[in-house]
C-alpha cells in the first residue's frame, strides 16, 4: 500500500499503479492530506477529480444509471479555533450544494467527531452511540447533516 508522504507526493495529482489509481491533494506545508483510492476496473468511468483544498476533495464516477459524487473531507480537530472550523464547514457546504441533484452523493472523511446519546440526535444518528456525550465537532457535523436531512453513520 502507498502512503501519502510529503516527499513522494506534494501538491495535487494522480498516481496510477497496477491495481488502482490514487487521486490526492496535499497541503503545501504537508500538514493535511485527502484523496481517493480508485479501483483500476472503474478508472474508465472516472469523470472528474477536484481537489478543493488541503481538507476537501471530490471525485465523480459514472455508474450505470447515474453518477456518483464522492466527497472526501478532513475536518479540523477539536482544539482548533472556531473560525477554522467555520471556514471548513462553509467550504464543505459549497462543495455539497454544487453537486447536481441527480447525482448520488456520499460524504466520507474524518470529522474528529463524537456523537452522543442525546435524544435530539436520534433523527440523524439514532440512539446507538458508544459515546455518552457529543463533542463540539460532533455537534457541527450533526447539525450540518440535520440541515440537509441526511443520516450520519460510522462515527
Amino acid at each position: 500500500m502507498y502512503v501519502l508522504h510529503k516527499k513522494l507526493w506534494p501538491g495535487k495529482g494522480t498516481v496510477i499503479t497496477k491495481s488502482y489509481m490514487i487521486l490526492y491533494s496535499v497541503h503545501d506545508k504537508h500538514e493535511f492530506r485527502t484523496g481517493f483510492y480508485i479501483s483500476r476496473h472503474i478508472m474508465d468511468n472516472l469523470l472528474d477529480f477536484a481537489p478543493v483544498s488541503e481538507r476537501i476533495c471530490k471525485t465523480k464516477v459514472k455508474l450505470t444509471y447515474y453518477n456518483l459524487t464522492l466527497i472526501s473531507a478532513h475536518a479540523p480537530t477539536e482544539e482548533k479555533v472556531e473560525v477554522v472550523k467555520e471556514e471548513f464547514y462553509s467550504s464543505l457546504e459549497k462543495v455539497c450544494v454544487a453537486v447536481p441533484n441527480d447525482d448520488m452523493k456520499t460524504l466520507l472523511g474524518d470529522f474528529s467527531a463524537k456523537d452522543g446519546k442525546e435524544s435530539y440526535l436520534y433523527p440523524a444518528c439514532g440512539g446507538h452511540s458508544v459515546h455518552n456525550k457529543t463533542n463540539n465537532n460532533g455537534k457541527l457535523m450533526i447539525n450540518s447533516a440535520l440541515e440537509r436531512d441526511v443520516p450520519v453513520t460510522g462515527i
